[in-house]
This record gives C-alpha cells, sequence and structure tokens, in this order.
C-alpha cells in the first residue's frame, strides 16, 4: 500500500493522483464513497496500464493499492439500507471490493457488469467513468455539471462572465467611473486647502495682519472645504442611484436567465436539485453577484483610484515617508493568501448549508397541511432548528476568522500611521515641515488607510460573490439532457402514437419499461392497465417527452418524437395528471393558464364539460374565487374538474389522462365521463384510470406488467381471456362488494 501525504493544491489528493495516472484521457474506471464502516471518503477504482488500482482518500491522506482482478470472480452488485456495494470470490471466499450511497447505484452495477466480462471473457475493461472529470485540472464535477467550476471560474473566468453581464450597462459603468475621477481630485484639493488654513490664518501671526483680512480668508477656506464635500455628497448620491438602476437591471437579466435554464431543464435535471437549492440560486445568489458588479467593483475603482492618486502625491513630497506608508501591504496580502483556501471552502460549505436550510423550510411550507395532520409541528422544529444551527456554526466560523483578521490586517496598515507621525514630528522639529504640512500629510495618509482597510475586507466579498457566481453558472452551463434539435419541427399534428422497442430506465439500472411495442392511431381512446408502479404513468411521460427513451423509438405521425420542437409538442398536447396542481390566484386565471388567450366564454365552456361550472357558480366570486396555494381551500374532486377544464382549453390533439377520476366520487364520476365521451371524439387519448371499469369503451387496452406489455385487446377480449386483466378486474369487484357490505353494516 502507498500512502500519500496531501500538499497544497487546489485538487484534492484523489483528483490529483487521477490526473497523474490518466493524464489528458478520461478516467478508466469507476467511483465510491464509502468504507466498509460507512465512513464518508473519495474513492476511485481505476484501470491503468493494464493495471487495477484503488485510490482511497480520508482525512488529507490517499491510500492507493494494486487491485489483482485475477485472483477474482464472480462479481455482483448488491444493495442494503441506504447503500450499494459490488462483492466477489476472492480465493474462494467472499470480498467486498468496495461500497457507496445510493448515489452510486448505476456506477457500481454497470462497474460489476464490466469486471465480470474482463474475468469471464478476457475481454478489456471498458470505459465506464459516468461521473464527469475535467480534462484540464483533474476535479471530479457534480453529476449535474457540464463544465467544471474550477476551470471555466477561475478569476479571469469570474471577471470576464460578469463583464459580458454588465456590457449592456457599460455606459452607466463608464459614466460612474468617470465620476470617481472627479470626486477623487475634488478629495486630493482639500488636504491642500488645509495645509494653507493652518499655515496661512490659523497658524499665522496674527498681530502684524489685519485681522479681519485673516478672519475673511479662513471663511473663504472653510467654505471651500464645505462646498467640496457638497459637490462629492452630491456625486456620490447621483452615482449611487444610476448604479442602483444598472443593478436592478442586472439582477433582472441574471434571474431570468436562471429561471429560464431551470425551466428549459427536464425533470430528470431538475431532480438533481432540491427546490431550496434553485431558489438560492435565482434569489440570492444572484443579488449578491448584483451586488458585486454595482457596489463591490466600482467602490474598488474609487478607492483604487484614490490610493494611487495620494501615493503619487505623496512621492512626490517624500518618497522615503511612501515606504512607509506601504511597508506594512505585502505582510497583510500574505496573512489573506496564507488563509485563502480554508475561507474559500467554508464559504462553499456556508452556501451548502444555507440551501439544505432553505429546502427544509421549503418543504415544512409545502407540506404544511400533512405536518398539520399528523401534529408533528415539534418534529419539523427540530429539523430546522439542526439545520440552521449547522448554518450558523459554519457562518460563526467565517465570522470568527475575519474578526480576528480585519483587526489585525488595521493595526498592520496603521503602524505606518504611527512611523510617518513620528516622522513629520521630528521634521517639525527641525523647521523643514509646517504644521499645515503636518495636516496635509496625516489627511493624505488618511485617504490612503481608507482604501487599504476596505481592500481587507475585499476578499472576503470576492470569496462570497464567486462562490454565488459559481452557483448561478452551474445551472446556467448545464446541458439539457432532453432539448430541440437544430432543425426541430413545428407543425401541426394528427395524433398517430407508436412505440417501437422502447426501454426505459430513471436511473440506468432498473428496468421500468422494457421493449414496449403500440400503436394509437388518431381519434382512439387507448387505455393502459396495470398494477401499481408497473410504469404506466413513465409511459405517458414519454408521450410527452418529459424524459427521453434510454433505447428504442416513440414516432407521432410517423415521424421521431425528438424531431419536434418541445414547444410545438407540449402545446399540442393536454395532460390531467394523476397529481393535480392547481397555482395560487383565481379559478378563472387557473383554467386560463393552459391558454392565456382564451376568452371568458371559451373558459366557461371547458368548465363546463369538464363539470365544474356548477360547483364554481355557487362560490362567492364564481370564477374570480380566489384559491390558496395548490387549491387547498377547493375538494379534490372540484380540483380535479378544474384541472380536467384547463386540458379542454388547449384543444389539443393528444389526450393525456392519467388517473383523471381517481378524487371523484361515483355520481361526479359518471357526469364526468359523461363529458369525457364528448370530449375523446377526434382526439387520441391515452389513459389511465383508477376504476378499471371506466376503461370498457376503450378501443384498446394495454396491461403492463413486468415492466412489459403482457396483454392487449378490448375489454371483452381481455375478460374471456382470463389473465392478468381479469384477474385485476374481479380483484376490484371483490373489494367493492366488501365496501358496500360494510356500508350496509354500518
Amino acid at each position: 500500500m502507498k500512502l500519500i501525504k496531501n500538499k497544497k493544491s487546489n485538487l484534492s489528493l484523489i483528483e490529483k493522483r487521477i490526473k497523474e495516472l490518466c493524464g489528458e484521457n478520461k478516467p478508466n474506471g469507476f467511483f465510491f464513497n464509502l468504507t466498509q464502516d460507512n465512513h464518508i471518503v473519495k474513492g476511485a477504482l481505476l484501470f491503468v496500464n493494464e493495471k487495477f488500482i484503488k485510490l482511497t482518500e480520508k482525512d488529507n491522506d490517499l491510500e492507493e493499492d494494486e487491485v489483482d482482478i485475477t485472483s477474482m470472480k464472480d462479481f455482483e452488485f448488491c444493495t442494503a439500507v441506504g447503500l450499494s456495494y459490488i462483492r466477489c470470490l476472492k480465493n474462494g471466499e467472499l470480498y467486498e471490493l468496495c461500497r457507496a450511497d445510493m448515489r452510486y447505484n448505476s456506477e457500481l452495477s454497470a462497474a460489476a457488469k464490466a469486471l465480470n466480462k474482463v474475468v469471464r471473457e478476457k475481454k478489456s475493461f471498458d470505459n465506464l467513468s459516468q461521473k464527469n472529470v475535467c480534462k484540464k485540472c483533474g476535479k471530479i464535477l457534480k453529476d449535474s455539471a457540464t463544465k467544471c467550476p474550477h476551470c471555466s471560474m477561475g478569476k479571469k473566468g469570474v471577471l470576464k462572465r460578469l463583464y459580458m453581464i454588465s456590457k449592456p450597462h457599460l455606459p452607466i459603468v463608464l459614466l460612474s467611473v468617470f465620476l470617481f475621477f472627479v470626486t477623487t481630485a475634488i478629495q486630493l484639493i482639500t488636504p491642500q486647502i488645509q495645509k494653507s488654513m493652518v499655515d496661512n490664518y490659523i497658524n499665522a501671526d496674527v498681530s502684524s495682519q489685519n485681522i479681519v483680512h485673516v478672519t475673511k480668508g479662513l471663511f473663504i477656506l472653510v467654505l471651500g472645504l464645505a462646498i467640496a464635500n457638497l459637490l462629492v455628497r452630491i456625486i456620490g448620491i447621483f452615482r449611487n442611484n444610476i448604479l442602483a438602476k444598472a443593478g436592478n437591471k442586472i439582477v433582472i437579466k441574471l434571474c431570468s436567465m436562471t429561471f429560464e435554464k431551470v425551466q428549459s431543464m427536464s425533470l430528470s435535471d431538475i431532480s438533481k436539485h432540491t427546490a431550496g437549492d434553485l431558489m438560492s440560486r435565482i434569489s440570492n445568489d444572484t443579488a449578491q453577484i448584483s451586488r458585486f458588479i454595482t457596489n463591490i467593483l466600482p467602490s474598488l475603482v474609487e478607492q483604487s483610484l484614490t490610493f494611487v492618486s495620494v501615493i503619487g502625491v505623496l512621492l512626490f513630497y517624500s518618497p522615503k515617508m511612501t515606504l512607509f506608508v506601504v511597508a506594512p501591504i505585502p505582510f497583510v496580502l500574505l496573512l489573506h493568501r496564507a488563509i485563502h483556501r480554508y475561507t474559500h471552502s467554508l464559504y462553499h460549505k456556508q452556501w451548502f448549508v444555507n440551501s439544505e436550510a432553505n429546502t427544509v423550510l421549503h418543504d415544512i411550507f409545502k407540506g404544511i397541511r400533512v405536518v398539520k395532520v399528523f401534529g408533528t409541528e415539534k418534529q419539523e422544529i427540530e429539523k430546522y432548528d439542526k439545520a440552521i444551527k449547522n448554518t450558523a456554526i459554519v457562518s460563526e466560523k467565517n465570522e470568527i476568522i475575519w474578526n480576528v483578521l480585519t483587526p489585525v490586517s488595521t493595526f498592520a496598515f496603521g503602524i505606518g500611521s504611527y512611523i510617518i507621525t513620528y516622522f513629520v514630528g521630528n521634521k517639525i522639529l527641525e523647521g523643514t515641515m509646517s504644521f499645515g504640512d503636518m495636516t496635509m500629510i496625516s489627511s493624505y495618509v488618511a485617504f490612503i488607510y481608507g482604501p487599504l482597510r476596505w481592500a481587507s475586507r475585499l476578499p472576503r466579498m470576492i470569496m462570497r460573490t464567486f462562490t454565488s457566481v459559481t452557483k448561478v453558472f452551474e445551472v446556467i452551463d448545464e446541458t439539457p439532457q432532453i432539448a430541440d434539435s437544430e432543425n426541430a419541427m413545428n407543425k401541426e399534428i394528427k395524433g398517430k402514437i407508436e412505440f417501437k422497442n422502447v426501454d426505459f430506465s430513471y436511473d440506468n439500472m432498473n428496468d421500468v419499461l422494457k421493449d414496449i411495442n403500440l400503436t394509437v392511431s388518431p381519434g382512439e381512446m387507448v387505455g393502459i392497465v396495470g398494477k401499481s408502479g408497473a410504469g404506466k404513468s413513465t409511459l405517458l411521460n414519454l408521450v410527452m417527452r418529459l424524459y427521453d427513451v434510454n433505447s428504442g423509438t416513440i414516432l407521432i405521425d410517423g415521424q421521431d418524437i425528438r424531431d419536434y420542437s418541445q414547444e410545438c409538442l407540449r402545446s399540442q398536447i393536454g395532460a390531467v395528471l394523476q397529481e393535480t396542481f392547481l397555482f395560487s390566484g383565481t379559478i378563472f386565471a387557473n383554467i386560463a393558464y393552459a391558454n392565456p388567450s382564451a376568452s371568458r366564454e371559451e373558459i366557461i365552456k371547458a368548465a363546463k364539460l369538464a363539470n365544474a361550472h356548477s360547483f364554481i357558480m355557487k362560490l362567492p366570486d364564481g370564477y374570480n374565487t380566489f384559491i390558496g396555494e395548490s387549491g387547498y381551500t377547493l375538494s379534490g374532486g372540484e380540483r380535479q374538474r378544474i384541472a380536467i377544464a384547463r386540458a379542454i382549453l388547449v384543444n389539443p390533439k393528444i389526450l393525456i389522462l392519467d388517473e383523471a377520476t381517481a378524487s371523484l366520487d361515483t355520481e361526479t364520476e359518471k357526469l364526468i365521463q359523461d363529458a369525457l365521451k364528448n370530449l375523446i371524439k377526434n382526439r387520441t387519448t391515452i389513459a389511465i384510470a383508477h376504476r378499471l371499469s371506466t376503461l370498457r369503451n376503450a378501443t384498446k387496452l394495454y396491461v403492463i406488467d413486468k415492466n412489459t406489455i403482457a396483454e392487449s385487446g378490448t375489454h371483452e377480449q381481455l375478460i374471456q381471456k382470463g389473465g392478468i386483466y381479469s384477474g385485476l378486474i374481479n380483484a376490484q369487484r371483490e373489494m367493492h362488494k366488501i365496501s358496500k357490505e360494510s356500508d350496509n353494516h354500518e
């Protein structure tokens, strides 16, 4: 075993070693993240130069072992509670090769198959690495990342992207820079005025001059100082106002860019992030970036101008004195550099714990009805308390570091001022400098130490912004798994749907649908039947292209579904999903959501077809009745009918009904079924129903079992067949009979 000690580097030890072993090539192997006693590590098993090398990084040390694969056989992927692992037979005994949490399931599953091929079939080890690794720096990227934040978001990269964002507002930025020059020039004049006041008036021999003349001159100089200060304030107000306007526009642009990207993601892309994570990036991080562009960067220009200008003036008066001023700067820079890496990682950690706290809070608010029903308020309070305590701990570490560093930096900068005071005092005693010179120099020194003290806080501000920029552009730079092709079609569809040898898996490991073949003709109603978890809703998701198939093809009107633009496809598909969701707003707005340009008459007609008009008119404000978040002020059946009306309003060529009548009582369901009979005319309809009897009028039924189509035919044909469908019908009849007997008994 080779033990590699940590050395200072931007890469983790394992990333650095992978880069050394693989060079510019993509790592050929797989990753894991648990030890056998379930401690978190960074691990990789690599195939390099015909050898298998196992790397495990823990506690800033890296273990490197060569694995003798020839002594192993029968590799098996196994799962346990919250983890998975690869085991095999090594010299006749069970041996665990590696383990990881559930995020690595697909990777370990594929690795076990590949290892068996290596041993049994004597084949070469295929490139299995499903984790993205930056070819430039060797860092392991997150599952959702397609670009390396470390390389694309270096200092130059950050500045370049910030420049591109602020480019439309460049005239305002240039105007603010010009105003900085103006205010800096005014500030440089004021110490000269102060010198004149002290030497020519305050410290003058009044007995030999006209007291009125001295008083008048002093008044003019004081007035000049007041006017100069007032000009600086007025210019500052104007400058801050125009920068605030530019900042608001930048926030809007960043929020819009991030939100548009989230909207373009597929469901699988979005599922890689939590709601709190995305909300934090869209709101908090964009605001931090805007503050940097409109506040920190202009201040950097202002402070730099002031510093350079004053240094120039002091060099003119005394190079030696200037040296005393700048002497502490290297010391402070080295101090900040020494803790840069540690504080950088802390700010990243602080961002993650903040995101986790936001996610917990979002989930609690989203599921507040469930919390109330089960009386788990105390449990949720404890959960949130734990999340915010983690945030507080990390924030406290950051604050302690800066609360120590800032006073130390400030004191270090102040050493120069003490030396200058002593230096100037001696010059006055020698008679080579006046009290006016001392006043002027003290003012200039104050101007210098203002920028230097501000600069001591700059690394902290840059780190926060760097973290926010990284998080925002991680989302913006993601390549959506589902995207329109370059020549995506936008045309009216007729509604013929074909599945040809379709396979699909959410995790590339467990098949949800396998070898699906079915055809739905235009205007035909097809029912999808099967046990819970059989893959019925997944099949509908594929029709709407919320996910793409792993293999096989879905055709609409004989054209691959991926050849249509997503907007074209979904604008011609109406869907009533199993999970009914209504937005906070009026009933009218919720129905019109599917077609905002629809007239009031069209919306009312859709509501009538969905049998929703009658209950809507009984509400106090009718269609203008405001419903709360998710529509919880309405019953389940009422929400379902509004959702049906929303789908009707699209006037779709393809209609998707995923348990569309599941939340309705028997009487209301019959009325809905009557409405759907009219609705499905001349429309291709694919329906899943809780009560199988509601699908008896379907043109054809497909029964999904064990991830594939087990039976197909009409209701009567499948009943006569006496197979899976017949068994499901009989089971429902028995349940209905038991329920009825129970009601009669009561």
